[in-house]
């Protein structure tokens, strides 16, 4: 391979990697915004809230759903905010 073309890889790669965290985190936020506010409409806030709904932003259903039900979260609740959390 010539040595331009290994350098047109390694920049688009560079900029690939830097620029998809950017892309990725922006939604993550939003969407635990939403399970957040569901949770809070129903007298559910705190850390360990927004920890378990920054889990299912993340693609982790298990850990949002059991972060949670060990919260004290009633299971139908925690049901429909994890699934709000991807989305």
């Amino acid at each position: 391979m010539s040595r331009g073309i290994r350098l047109a890889a390694a920049a688009f790669l560079f900029a690939a990697a830097t620029a998809l965290p950017a892309v990725t985190a922006a939604p993550a936020h939003a969407d635990a915004a939403a399970c957040t506010a569901l949770l809070a409409e129903n007298g559910y806030e705190g850390d360990a809230f927004t920890a378990a709904c920054d889990s299912g932003a993340a693609g982790d259903f298990d850990a949002c759903f059991s972060g949670l039900l060990g919260a004290g979260v009633e299971s139908a609740l925690a049901l429909e905010a994890c699934l709000l959390a991807p989305q």
